[in-house]
């Protein structure tokens, strides 16, 4: 019985551990999202290097991509190039479409002579396939990111095109919205416009039908209708790094685009003028606000950063 209590009692402290570990580098990372939001390079990289040292030592494959695209970010291409290699052999042993795509961002991110033992396309077409089938327009919309910062543009808008029907099956404000952009960055300036006149029709389709006013209500003075109701306030997105306490986002009803309301973990290329230019090569301007941006994807409580979703 004590040898049982004992060896109950070290499988638990164990347990503790590996999860404070994993903890501690959620923590190092928005350390370093922290740093590099304020241009402060050198704290940021080592911060990275630390959660990467960490990472190679759990099961997280998020962990240790996050920090791999730090080390990019800071062009540590080596360092960064060995974690993905390393996270790639886990990855391949799980069907998990996010990871996937993960993935292939993440080898995407590396500089072209920091990949050449790396491989997206496997990841990407299992991604893809997952994505048809889960009828996740999003899914199929990061990795048309993906094509699109490899340089394959044929396959980009061949994946923006599934992505499209989706949309429009769902009257996905957000779709339209997204397809839009990549679109415009793709220089499919027909295809932009359709997705920025949907988006107008979702948008107008989602606002509530007016009420019939009860009888014997008036614009005027008292009514049995009773005052307006008070608009509802937006919901924050992002929680700055000083917050006290995490905001949690409601799970969406079923009845909705539930991909409207799913963040994507690795979306890093800006739908812009810049669209896939790689963020390693961001002016320190731009790579503050690519890290400002990475560091909304955790909250800070009780002096401790951990990941938001």
């Amino acid at each position: 019985m004590r040898i049982f209590v004992i060896t109950a009692a070290l499988t638990f402290l164990l347990s503790v551990a590996a999860y404070s570990q994993q903890g501690d580098t959620e923590h190092l990372i928005g350390q370093g999202y922290f740093h590099l939001s304020k241009n402060e390079v050198n704290e940021a990289r080592n911060c990275f290097m630390s959660a990467a040292n960490q990472a190679q030592s759990e099961d997280s494959w998020q962990n240790s991509l996050d920090a791999a695209l730090g080390l990019i970010a800071v062009r540590s291409f080596s360092d960064a190039a060995a974690l993905v290699s390393a996270t790639e052999a886990h990855i391949t042993t799980i069907n998990d479409m996010r990871a996937d795509v993960a993935l292939a961002y993440t080898i995407a991110s590396l500089p072209p002579d920091y990949r050449e033992d790396l491989d997206p396309a496997p990841y990407l077409s299992r991604a893809y396939a997952a994505a048809v089938d889960a009828d996740n327009w999003r899914a199929i919309y990061e990795i048309a990111g993906v094509y699109g910062a490899l340089g394959i543009r044929d396959e980009a808008i061949k994946a923006l095109d599934t992505a499209m029907p989706i949309v429009i099956r769902n009257e996905s404000e957000a779709g339209a919205r997204d397809l839009a952009q990549s679109y415009k960055a793709l220089g499919e300036a027909g295809k932009e416009k359709e997705c920025l006149r949907l988006k107008e029709q979702f948008a107008v389709s989602a606002q509530p039908a007016a009420s019939t006013p009860p009888p014997g209500w008036s614009p005027y003075g008292e009514s049995i209708a009773g005052p307006a109701p008070l608009p509802e306030k937006a919901a924050v997105v992002y929680a700055d790094h000083q917050q006290t306490a995490p905001r949690e986002y409601a799970r969406p009803e079923d009845n909705q685009d539930m991909w409207d309301y799913y963040n994507p973990f690795y979306y890093g290329y800006a739908n812009n003028d810049l669209c896939w230019s790689p963020f390693w090569d961001y002016a320190d301007s731009h790579l503050s606000i690519w890290g400002s941006t990475r560091l909304g994807g955790f909250v800070y409580t009780n002096g401790h950063y951990r990941r938001r979703w």
